[in-house]
């Protein structure tokens, strides 16, 4: 990932993200949690650029990246409490934590709306959701040869992530121009709903599951979420 230039990538995301004013809603100090979180880049960045972000969580699957990970965080002077578990049945309690970030986890999943409901569950209402996933293109394809990921379709992801509660999604770029970044990967946020909406969005995302079955082409989900309440 540093070879790619996503440290500097995550960076600029982060300092636009605290010019609008998005990084200033949370409480200090802030509990973060990365999903999937890999060598632990982007929990990293967000130490380095959130104030009050001393610790940070962290659940993977793979315990030689949660290894990884650890000595990056360590090296950035962040207390890393890390897990090995699966996205999709987090060990935490509701609304645990004021951030969940993800880096391209979901495309990995048979199931990824499951994983960002669980997400949603453990942040806190109007808590920062930050999902970063691959683009599909033709760089993008010559990397799928290898890891066999299955890029989402923004508007699959948006409105996955509307179900699970999470408000006002929009989509950023990453890292600039003419980078491996912005290339390979885009970036979703959104806030967690609270209160009646939030009630509202949790009964929709009931009614249906989601799964991706595999096969040798690309994968189509074979049973959409409903549209979200108005």
């Amino acid at each position: 990932m540093q070879r790619l230039g996503y440290p500097h990538a995550y960076a600029r995301l982060l300092d636009e993200l605290n010019r609008m004013g998005d990084l200033h809603r949370r409480p200090l100090p802030s509990r973060v949690l990365d999903c999937g979180l890999g060598t632990g880049v982007l929990g990293a960045a967000f130490a380095r650029a959130v104030p009050g972000v001393a610790t940070v969580t962290g659940v993977d699957l793979s315990p030689a990246m949660l290894h990884h990970a650890a000595a990056i965080l360590t090296a950035e002077g962040v207390t890393a409490e890390l897990e090995q578990a699966d996205a999709r049945c987090l060990p935490y309690r509701d609304y645990e934590f004021d951030t969940v970030v993800s880096a391209h986890m979901l495309e990995h999943l048979p199931a990824p709306f499951a994983a960002l409901r669980e997400m949603a569950r453990v942040l806190r209402p109007g808590g920062l959701f930050v999902v970063v996933a691959a683009r599909a293109n033709i760089v993008d394809a010559v990397i799928r040869l290898k890891w066999g990921h299955a890029p989402l379709d923004p508007s699959d992801l948006t409105q996955w992530m509307t179900l699970a509660g999470i408000r006002d999604v929009r989509g950023h770029p990453l890292g600039s121009a003419w980078t491996p970044a912005r290339w390979l990967s885009r970036v979703f946020v959104g806030w967690k709903l609270s209160g009646e909406r939030h009630e509202k969005a949790a009964s929709a995302s009931a009614i249906g599951k989601v799964f991706w079955p595999r096969n040798e082409g690309a994968q189509t989900p074979a049973a959409a979420p409903p549209l979200p309440l108005k």
